[in-house]
């Protein structure tokens, strides 16, 4: 018996199933229920951030200020 499972790449948790099997033809069943696991096993994108390159003069006295532009990247 195959049992088919239609892949993907989303995370989710693992999942259970059961087969059960009746009125067999030319046989006897021994034990008449199963349990399959579907192991996920896409891993959770984690959030990220890029930033640019930042050039700038240190000056010539005090503190001078460094300002990094940011932007979310999307989750793949």
């Amino acid at each position: 018996m195959t049992v088919l499972v239609n892949g993907d790449t989303k995370v989710e948790p693992t999942e259970t199933f059961s087969v059960n099997l009746s009125a067999a033809s030319g046989a006897s069943i021994a034990d008449n229920q199963r349990q399959g696991t579907i192991v996920d096993d896409d891993a959770a994108a984690l959030p990220s951030l890029s930033m640019n390159l930042v050039a700038h003069a240190d000056g010539h006295a005090g503190m001078t200020a460094f300002t990094f532009p940011a932007a979310p990247e999307p989750c793949r």
